[in-house]
């Protein structure tokens, strides 16, 4: 798996950090990259609701505030929930945070399950 891992950019640890890539002149091509948001704890998934702008931690779900075209977030996020750190989502590959029909689940991707289902390992909000 690391050589997978590797070639895939996660070769080295977290940055810690989203970094925001934008095509200016609809080309395909970023011409600008900003750091988007930073003091993260190794962040695997993240979701937009609204003006509400999610960001899955290996240790806690956390929600920021956007506003439309922003570059950059910098005022702090609030915790919705603790998620269980450790070896059950230590697979950066699998895990994933999801938006759909109004309920944010932030878990490793097989402990998904139908919504109103809740399964260990699986944040729900």
């Amino acid at each position: 798996m690391k050589p997978v891992m590797k070639r895939a950019g996660a070769g080295v640890p977290s940055a810690n950090r989203i970094t925001l890539l934008r095509d200016i002149n609809d080309d395909g091509i970023a011409e600008t990259r900003t750091i988007f948001l930073q003091g993260l704890n190794s962040p695997f998934g993240m979701a937009l609701a609204g003006n509400d702008f999610y960001v899955a931690n290996t240790d806690r779900l956390v929600r920021f505030l956007y506003h439309t075209s922003e570059t950059q977030i910098i005022e702090p996020g609030v915790k919705v929930i603790d998620l269980p750190a450790g070896p059950t989502l230590s697979g950066l590959s699998s895990m994933r945070a999801i938006y759909c029909r109004s309920v944010l689940r932030a878990g490793h991707s097989s402990a998904c399950t139908a919504p109103g289902t809740v399964n260990p390992g699986v944040a729900t909000k």
